[in-house]
């Protein structure tokens, strides 16, 4: 079987550019063919130590070129210097934010975790007397769960990350991808749910 010589691969970078950004997939993926391993050695030499076991070259390589394939018409050269360049910054700028991320994610530490359980006696307060007093911790914590169950995904994301890890308002938009006021919704919803579910179970 013969297999045919890819049109592209002959091309020089101003045609490959402007194919690219024509909407060529053949051609963004033969840029991508000649500059994948430079990327992966720039994003090797960036990641160091513990970051090794969090996340690898390849993955930031990986979203770089999502990013550079939905960005290709912001690329304003035509030489292969200058495309390496732009590349470069997206792997670097794609780095950064996932060393945030980790960093964010450590700054936890474990003396900052609390237990699920410090949730229970600002949400049984004012539910009634007779059942914040008369039920046992084992009982609370198997309401609280059931509660818990029940919330959204998202909703049980930011009850965690208020009471149990300490997180603010603004590193929980962070982390969900939305705004510090929906973050403040979300709680403010999700503990009034709470406090009815707990009313129910009691």
């Amino acid at each position: 079987m013969i297999s045919e010589e890819n049109p592209f691969a002959k091309k020089d970078w101003p045609q490959l550019v402007e194919a690219a950004r024509s909407g060529c997939e053949d051609s963004l993926g033969e840029i991508i063919i000649r500059l994948r391993e430079y990327l992966l050695l720039v994003a090797n030499g960036q990641i160091r130590g513990s970051l090794q076991a969090k996340f690898g070259a390849s993955d930031i390589v990986q979203k770089s070129l999502l990013d550079a394939h939905a960005g290709i018409d912001e690329f304003n050269g035509t030489t292969e210097a200058e495309m390496r360049a732009w590349l470069k910054r997206i792997v670097l700028h794609n780095f950064i934010d996932e060393q945030r991320k980790y960093t964010d994610t450590q700054s936890r530490s474990l003396e900052r975790e609390r237990p699920l359980e410090t949730l229970v006696s600002p949400l049984t307060a004012g539910v009634g007397e007779s059942g914040s007093k008369t039920m046992r911790r084992s009982e609370e914590l198997q309401q609280l769960t059931r509660a818990l169950e029940r919330l959204s995904p998202r909703q049980q994301r930011v009850v965690e990350g208020r009471r149990r890890y300490g997180y603010s308002y603004q590193q929980i938009a962070d982390q969900l991808e939305i705004t510090e006021a929906a973050a403040r919704k979300i709680w403010s919803r999700a503990i009034k749910q709470l406090r009815e579910y707990l009313v129910e179970g009691d």
